[in-house]
């Protein structure tokens, strides 16, 4: 969750059965397993490009054309395009990005309207979940994905 007092993402893990407080903690002896997200970075060649393409998918505008960085804020998830200068080979494969959407045929055809190649239209798995995948213009993975509501699911 992010806040805005502190400028931070705070993230609220469960371990052992139980329910983590939301509380921040000064030392990281205090609780071990709990883990401040600062932001997601995508590192790329083309930042305005790469920046375009999510803040088009977002919806939102930071009001920047910076081509070294940008921060991009949608919600309570924090994001940043950044060229440190090297030369990336866009051959991305140890990573990817999931989004939790309501409306997931929506956002089947908004991709489709941003150019974005589609990896797998969108698919119910075992589990119920609606999953769509796509690369970015980087050659990042991205997956949408829809949770059925638990009236849903109980049916």
């Amino acid at each position: 969750k992010f806040d805005p007092d502190r400028g931070k993402v705070k993230a609220v893990w469960k371990r052992k059965g139980k329910a983590a407080d939301e509380k921040f903690r000064e030392s990281p002896e205090e609780d071990i397993w709990r883990m401040i997200i600062g932001e997601l970075c995508l590192e790329t060649n083309d930042v305005n490009r790469l920046a375009a393409f999510c803040k088009a998918l977002l919806e939102v505008d930071n009001g920047s054309e910076d081509p070294v960085h940008q921060t991009i804020l949608a919600d309570e998830t924090i994001s940043a395009v950044y060229n440190d200068g090297t030369d990336k080979k866009n051959d991305n494969r140890n990573i990817s990005l999931a989004f939790t959407v309501e409306n997931i045929a929506s956002w089947f055809e908004k991709v489709k309207a941003l150019g974005a190649e589609i990896i797998r239209e969108p698919v119910t798995r075992p589990w119920g979940a609606v999953n769509m995948s796509f690369y970015d213009p980087d050659r990042n993975v991205i997956y949408l994905r829809n949770f059925p509501k638990k009236e849903q699911a109980a049916n």
